[in-house]
């Protein structure tokens, strides 16, 4: 918030906050039970969102390092989180395949989006906040007996597809 903090999340479940002027550590968020893969922070309050690899969305207070709320759903990792312009939802995406929208004020699931073919990776709310966009990429191995498409010495070739569906509230 305010371009006060930068934070990093890695395999072990650790959020790193530093001060974004001086690069000094703030903060150790620990919570997350294998890997910490996607990190937010709220527009305007220190509130850091967090999805990992156990599961959950967490919720944490940046000044104090607390976790605030630990908010259950999803049935596989959490690859995405994502504030709405005005810090009042939060989505977060899923290899579950699923798009969850969120109450920040009542830490609450408000619904599931379902029918992704494949793990959601990024979310993003348009600027007015109306508009939440999921993306889709996945990677397929088809055989080729073209050398010049970049194929590997056993003759499959990666082809990258990607699909976003953009949805209305």
């Amino acid at each position: 918030p305010q371009g006060r903090w930068l934070a990093s999340a890695d395999r072990s479940g650790r959020i790193l906050v530093r001060d974004l002027a001086t690069g000094r550590l703030e903060r150790e968020l620990l919570g997350h039970a294998g890997a910490a893969l996607a990190i937010a922070f709220h527009p305007s309050l220190p509130l850091l969102a967090s999805g990992g690899h156990d599961e959950t969305v967490r919720l944490w207070e940046v000044a104090s390092g607390a976790t605030v709320a630990v908010l259950l759903g999803h049935d596989d990792p959490v690859s995405c989180v994502a504030f709405d312009p005005d810090g009042s939802r939060l989505a977060s995406g899923s290899a579950d395949r699923t798009v969850r929208l969120w109450s920040t004020s009542a830490r609450a699931s408000l619904f599931a989006l379902r029918g992704h073919a494949a793990e959601v990776t990024a979310v993003a709310f348009s600027p007015d906040g109306d508009l939440l966009t999921s993306l889709v990429v996945w990677l397929e191995l088809r055989r080729s007996a073209d050398v010049t498409s970049g194929q590997g010495p056993d003759g499959l070739v990666a082809v990258q597809t990607i699909a976003v569906a953009c949805l209305t509230q």
